[in-house]
């Protein structure tokens, strides 16, 4: 008798090249999607306005649920003057292990003056093995505001799976007015010493930066005294970095990481924003 087949990511599927563009603009103080240009297996839900005209909900789909290796994902975003947006991601992504090839994606935000842009994402997975490139540029406006987070899961502690083998590499930058404000390089190899060692990760697996700007430093206290304290297995830190507030993550929870940014971004939204949360509606399904 013939056995059933198995499912394996690394040969499943061809190498797919996923692009996205968005451009949003300002219509009689309503922000809408201008345009948006897609290659592949990347997508929006419909915009819509939960808030109001003048802000802008969308979320941004990646059919497969996964990626593996000789894979890219880019994607652009541009936010004109005068708008308001935020974007989210409906469920985590996943990145499996690879024979070989590197996972690429990148993710550009563009925020003009008088503008606002809220880059809420899932958690991403790095499935033991998996070789993932990974970077992030944020170019803000003079006068722009924005709040944003990465988060990452190293291999699949839940399952018992460690990150024994592969490779991360993740850039995160922070661009005002074209001159650099923040600039995060990480690369990680899977069985390094770093991931047991104090000075290290300290046996943490999942790590996340969360970040805000706060040219009127208003809000590095309100986040400290708001949130919860940090714990031996759930370590977290605030500071500005040149009118960006950042948090940086640290621990062995998922839920505890993704809390935290949650609250963080609630604590600070009446105080970058001027409106109170509203939290987008694919969470909660």
């Amino acid at each position: 008798m013939t056995p059933p087949l198995r499912y394996d990511p690394v040969t499943a599927n061809p190498s797919q090249d996923g692009r996205l563009a968005l451009d949003f603009a300002c219509r009689h103080g309503e922000t809408i999607l201008a345009s948006h240009r897609h290659k592949g297996p990347l997508r929006i839900l419909r915009p819509f306005h939960p808030e109001g005209k003048a802000l802008c909900h969308v979320a941004i789909l990646h059919p497969p649920g996964g990626l593996v290796g000789g894979d890219s994902l880019h994607l652009e975003a541009t936010v004109a003057e005068g708008c308001g947006v935020l974007l989210t991601t409906p469920a985590a992504g996943k990145v499996y292990r690879s024979a070989g090839g590197r996972v690429r994606q990148r993710t550009e935000l563009t925020v003009a003056t008088g503008s606002s842009l809220e880059w809420l994402p899932h958690e991403q997975i790095l499935y033991d093995g998996a070789q993932l490139e990974q970077h992030t540029h944020i170019h803000l406006g003079t006068g722009s505001m924005f709040m944003g987070w990465e988060l990452t899961i190293l291999g699949r502690p839940g399952s018992g799976e460690d990150f024994s083998c592969g490779l991360w590499h993740n850039t995160l930058q922070v661009d005002l007015a074209q001159q650099v404000l923040f600039l995060d390089i990480m690369r990680l190899e899977g069985g390094s010493p770093l991931f047991e060692a104090p000075w290290g990760l300290g046996a943490s697996r999942v790590l996340g930066t969360w970040l805000a700007w706060d040219p009127a430093h208003s809000l590095l206290n309100a986040l400290r005294a708001g949130l919860d304290p940090p714990q031996p297995d759930h370590c977290w830190a605030a500071t500005h970095i040149h009118q960006l507030v950042v948090i940086r993550y640290l621990g062995a929870s998922l839920r505890g990481a993704r809390a935290l940014f949650v609250k963080a971004w609630r604590l600070a939204r009446p105080l970058v924003l001027g409106r109170p949360p509203c939290t987008p509606r694919l969470w909660a399904t």
